[in-house]
């Protein structure tokens, strides 16, 4: 009908008295897997770009080792790490022991054994002040989800979002109720 389509072709020699006397192959349309195959990649590059352009960190760590199996571009552009930093320190539970304050990362590793043992839950959502490469701190939250294959343990996956600005106006938030309500205390004693 004149249609283009691609193929693959294997072959094999046909050998007679340590001759070849002939060829046999298979040819097979891969039009449709090309196509898919196409998809796919067009599909990856959407999800890499969009994943590229969010401001929150995206993230995963394997069930098995403990260690980010992702990090996305924005873990870098907040806290100045690289992947690479990360193995320098020690890895990834020595590594936020340091940077992630108050001891507040003991807790979360608490709940990720406790999954990698086998105990079903949902992580809660944490929030927690890290120290940035330069030395700044940001308050990050984070909410993340156990994945299982079946009834196995895959990891955890989740969103470390920037909340810094919000614990700043809340604590000035703050700083203001408390002068407001002195200020109308003396007030009263004022009467």
């Amino acid at each position: 009908n004149g249609t283009t389509v691609q193929v693959e072709i294997n072959g094999s020699p046909i050998y007679s008295d340590g001759r070849i006397v002939g060829l046999i192959s298979v040819i097979r349309d891969i039009t449709k897997r090309l196509q898919a195959e196409a998809a796919l990649l067009e599909s990856e590059e959407k999800i890499k770009r969009i994943v590229n352009s969010v401001q929150d960190i995206l993230y995963s760590v394997d069930g098995q080792t403990g260690e980010f199996s992702f990090l996305s571009p924005a873990f870098e552009r907040l806290l100045g790490y690289t992947p690479q930093d990360i193995l320098h320190m020690g890895g990834r539970r020595i590594f936020l022991s340091q940077v992630i304050q108050d001891g507040l990362f003991d807790p979360q590793n608490d709940q990720f054994e406790k999954l990698r043992l086998g105990e079903k839950m949902q992580p809660p959502t944490w929030e927690a002040w890290w120290r940035c490469k330069s030395g700044a701190l940001i308050c990050l939250e984070d909410r993340s989800f156990a994945f299982y294959d079946g009834s196995d343990f895959k990891g955890t996956q989740g969103i470390l979002r920037d909340i810094t600005k919000r614990k700043h106006d809340e604590k000035e938030r703050d700083r203001l109720q408390a002068q407001l309500w002195a200020s109308q205390k003396m007030e009263a004693v004022g009467r």
